[in-house]
């Protein structure tokens, strides 16, 4: 009930944000997906699966700095509602800003933008998840024809665990998209990405994750599962398409796989994830 009391006050303190700053674009997010293996395991007996539900709000805001470079700041907020592990239902809360320039002109030339996000989580019943993380991000992203749009970049993540040090890590990564527009309503949408440093292992007592942990936890939201954090490689592919049904909504239809990976053991899980968004103007 706190988180859910939370995110109203930050949805009304988001729409007031919108009148103060007219040329704010301001979006609403429904979305429901399917996680098939919600406590990240290796083991087909330790894998569990559930339907998420969730709603957000995203908030942008623009300064042009020079014809050719800006700041933009954002925000976005969202309630994720688990079905079955109602522990995992937790609000993610962040606020970030970009500076984006452009050294030469013309529609092709490549933008680059340099990023910062400070995102806090709060869950339901999961103290070992709570936490609080910072992001840097450098990307550079291209049109190469009126329809096809290419970006990559770097970035590292740092996270706090508000309990224990489960959830304390050290990530970078590097990622590649692509978008393709191929109507004026539709844009098909591919992003891949490779994560180096801390990942978490959920699993019944493993003696070969043991030996390569940094930090172990008991886990009670899968009962006798215990955590482990362990250096891990994270590779995690996606595909999409963005459909306009009208001038302010949106269809999303994504599906996103990982992998993560030590020297010795490995997981994966697939997630289908639907989402509507309408933008406020």
């Amino acid at each position: 009930m706190k988180n859910v009391i939370f995110f109203i006050c930050l949805i009304i303190c988001s729409t007031l944000a919108r009148d103060v700053f007219a040329a704010t674009l301001v979006d609403v997010e429904l979305s429901a997906s399917r996680d098939d293996n919600v406590s990240r395991a290796e083991s087909a007996a330790d894998i569990k699966s559930d339907n998420i539900v969730g709603l957000g709000i995203n908030i942008q805001h623009t300064w042009l700095l020079t014809p050719a470079s800006g700041i933009l700041l954002r925000s976005h907020v969202k309630f994720d509602q688990y079905q079955h592990y109602d522990d995992l239902s937790h609000i993610t809360a962040n606020a970030g800003m970009d500076y984006r320039f452009q050294p030469m002109p013309g529609y092709a030339a490549p933008v680059f933008d340099i990023g910062a996000t400070l995102e806090r989580y709060a869950y339901s019943n999961s103290d070992i998840r709570d936490g609080t993380a910072l992001q840097l991000d450098a990307e550079v992203s291209s049109h190469i024809t009126d329809r096809i749009k290419l970006q990559g970049g770097v970035g590292t993540e740092k996270r706090w665990a508000g309990q224990g040090e489960i959830y304390t890590w050290q990530r970078d990564r590097i990622f590649a998209g692509a978008h393709y527009q191929f109507s004026p309503k539709a844009t098909l949408y591919a992003n891949v990405s490779r994560s180096d440093g801390d990942q978490v292992f959920n699993s019944s007592p493993n003696p070969a994750l043991l030996s390569e942990s940094k930090a172990v936890t008991g886990d009670l939201v899968f009962g006798t599962s215990r955590a482990y954090r362990v250096d891990a490689t994270a590779d995690v592919f996606e595909l999409g398409d963005s459909i306009a049904i009208s001038g302010n909504t949106t269809l999303d239809i994504g599906l996103q796989h990982f992998n993560i990976s030590t020297s010795g053991d490995e997981y994966d899980g697939t997630e289908l994830r639907v989402s509507l968004l309408y933008r406020f103007k």
